[in-house]
């Protein structure tokens, strides 16, 4: 066994427990950091990022491979502050160290890189946020590769109080029984097991999974002429909706990509290119049989020559994908898992000064999206500085961070978009010696973001009793004080005290409702549907009745339309069909976990649900209604 294998077999992984919304309005944040790695042969870097707008503190946590504490130090990071940390110097017995975890008060990102010594292999992977409604009965592996060259590692932790036996069925149908111990953790190479056809492995279902999260990592063994490494978490987000934000295929670098149907049934896939300009290539139509994989370069996919980005669409079931980026003389290989999800605000975590980092962004939206970005250091103070750019309908921006001043010397990058955008990162050492990839992640969004919102509506205040009381020099009708003490409106800050944009609604007579006050156009009536959130996204991005480009909306642009003395929490000149029609799904994802997205409505209610529900749209707060707007 190389020795690689053998560090990554003896290396434990644990993974996260759920975020919580604290009581007293705050907002917890757990992250984990499931692989590290500190000894003679190996280092682990972490990065705690405070992407809220108020003081996160919190301790990080390092543990041993059997789950008890071996160090901890508190972390307290102002606004916008970022810790990166070596975990050889910062922790004490490093090398007893097999996972971290951060406990704070707050709104958190993260991210880590665990590298060889040697210079030679790096891999990143976002911290992760779990919660237990979207843990899943069964893990995908999407990708094994066990040869001469490769090996593939897989690392697994039972997250709940029950002891669990895991069942692990390859491709081929052969399978590998687990056993895993309440709380308990396990890890080893696909090669080290016995009566499996290794060459015939390609995929792999771990089943009575519910509540074990793992990762997989895979690379090219030390006697090969290549030094490749690279990972992805066994998070299974399944959509039917995939975009792959970059395609290098030249003389240095070459682009794999891997799409896997985790179905029993046959999915069928179209692949649509698109240059930089955002011109639309020659689709291509794949068929994916139930359990299979389709592996490829960019070369053999045979992409048009100007592809810069490409979407992969399912039909017949969803399905699941990564990228990589590797180049051409074995040095160094990067990936990322690819999803669905575009963010309003996000963060590229680290910029590279022992190296070169690239950005890129992919506007997957008809409307062009204008971009800000902004400059950050580990500081409070920052460095004040930003850059804006602006991409087409489908277009494509990319640069190395270095080539835009604005950003010079960041530590971090964060950025907001007035629609919906894919981003990810690469970073490599000079001469590419080691390279990782990271996606954007998503950041807390201010809800300052949105300006010119119209009033409420709010015309009546109220005590902790609700007696109904006169109101004196104010413009609502009725006003209420502590209980049963009759004054004035004035000065208590109660949302009735003030006008301010007052709400104005312009029926098209189309169909449509101009917001006067934001210039947005809304649907004005709908089909009554309740919907997932994956589908409210691709509902509304196929909502097409005047060639328009039409999309889900952010939280902030929903209470906008939020009228909190109607009846169905809208204004009446929307159609609506019942009380329950008043709750829509935004485009806003959380920002501790990227499985839950916000809907408002319910006569001023703010919510956050699960994207999905296994049950389907049964329960109350897993499916929601849909109002597109442009």
């Amino acid at each position: 066994m190389q020795r690689l294998c053998l560090l990554f077999l003896l290396t434990i992984i644990s993974f996260p427990a759920a975020f919580v919304f604290a009581d007293e309005g705050g907002q917890v944040c757990s992250l984990y950091y499931p692989h590290i790695a500190s000894n003679f042969d190996w280092e682990t870097e972490i990065a705690v990022i405070n992407t809220g707008e108020a003081r996160l503190s919190g301790s990080l946590t390092a543990y041993s491979g059997a789950g008890e504490p071996v160090s901890s130090k508190d972390i307290d990071l102002l606004q916008t502050e970022r810790k990166e940390i070596s975990v050889g110097s910062f922790f004490q017995r490093p090398a007893e160290i097999r996972y971290i975890k951060f406990l704070g008060q707050g709104s958190c990102q993260g991210y880590e890189k665990f590298y060889t010594s040697s210079g030679e292999q790096r891999a990143a992977v976002p911290a992760v946020h779990v919660d237990e409604n979207s843990l899943v009965d069964e893990l995908n592996v999407t990708h094994i590769a066990t040869s001469s060259e490769w090996w593939t590692g897989l690392a697994l932790v039972n997250t709940t109080d029950i002891r669990k036996e895991l069942t692990i069925t390859f491709n081929d149908q052969s399978t590998k029984k687990i056993p895993l111990e309440a709380g308990g953790h396990w890890s080893g190479t696909v090669g080290s097991f016995s009566g499996i056809n290794h060459e015939a492995v390609e995929s792999a279902v771990i089943s009575n999974a519910k509540g074990v999260i793992g990762l997989e990592l895979f690379g090219t063994h030390l006697s090969s002429d290549t030094r490749y490494l690279s990972g992805i978490l066994l998070n299974n987000k399944p959509t039917d909706h995939l975009v792959f934000s970059h395609v290098a295929s030249d003389s240095k670098y070459w682009t794999g990509v891997v799409f896997y149907n985790p179905n029993n049934s046959q999915v069928d896939l179209t692949v649509s290119p698109y240059s930089d300009s955002g011109a639309a290539l020659a689709n291509q139509q794949i068929t994916l049989g139930p359990g299979k994989k389709y592996v490829s370069t960019a070369t053999n996919l045979q992409l048009p020559d100007e592809t810069a980005w490409f979407s992969v669409d399912a039909t017949g079931g969803k399905i699941e994908g990564f990228e990589l980026f590797g180049t051409r003389d074995g040095k160094s290989l990067a990936g990322y898992k690819t999803t669905t999800d575009g963010l309003i605000m996000g963060v590229f975590p680290k910029i590279d000064h022992n190296g070169w980092t690239g950005i890129a962004f992919v506007n997957s939206n008809e409307r062009p999206a204008n971009i800000t970005l902004y400059a950050r250091d580990d500081s409070f103070v920052g460095i004040n500085r930003s850059e804006s750019l602006i991409v087409p309908g489908h277009g494509k921006f990319l640069r190395l961070a270095e080539e835009l001043p604005m950003l010079s010397g960041s530590d971090y990058i964060t950025f907001e978009s007035d629609v919906e955008i894919h981003g990810f990162q690469l970073n490599a050492t000079d001469g590419d010696a080691m390279m990782d990839a990271l996606p954007a992640l998503p950041m807390w969004i201010p809800l300052s973001t949105t300006s010119n919102l119209p009033d409420t509506g709010q015309t009546i205040c109220y005590d902790m009793t609700g007696p109904q009381l006169d109101c004196v020099g104010t413009d609502q009708s009725v006003c209420y004080d502590t209980p049963g003490i009759v004054s004035s409106c004035a000065g208590t800050g109660q949302d009735g005290e003030y006008l301010s944009n007052p709400m104005s609604y312009t029926d098209n007579g189309n169909g449509t409702v101009t917001d006067n006050v934001t210039g947005l156009i809304w649907q004005q009536s709908f089909d009554a549907q309740a919907r997932e959130w994956d589908e409210a996204v691709t509902y509304c991005n196929n909502y097409l009745p005047d060639g328009s480009s039409w999309r889900l909306p952010t939280v902030q642009e929903l209470q906008g339309i939020i009228d909190v003395e109607s009846p169905t929490g809208l204004n009446s000149i929307f159609s609506v069909f019942d009380e329950r029609s008043a709750f829509y799904w935004s485009s806003t994802v959380t920002a501790n976990d990227p499985n839950y997205a916000w809907s408002a409505g319910g006569k001023g209610k703010v919510w956050a649900s699960s994207k999905v529900n296994d049950g389907g749209c049964r329960y109350f707060g897993y499916c929601s209604n849909v109002r597109c707007v442009r």
